[in-house]
């Protein structure tokens, strides 16, 4: 969240929704969608 947070200037609670969103769109867990955005500092939806 914090990555999304300070690139996007998001609250936490709008980085969560991020997160979230993608998961949901993918099909894919949360943390997976969250170490992805660790790992690659990108998310693919």
């Amino acid at each position: 969240m914090g990555i999304l947070m300070e690139r996007h200037d998001l609250d936490s609670d709008k980085a969560f929704e991020v997160l979230r969103r993608a998961s949901q769109n993918s099909n894919r867990k949360l943390r997976d969608i969250a170490q992805e955005l660790v790992d690659n500092r990108t998310l693919h939806t």
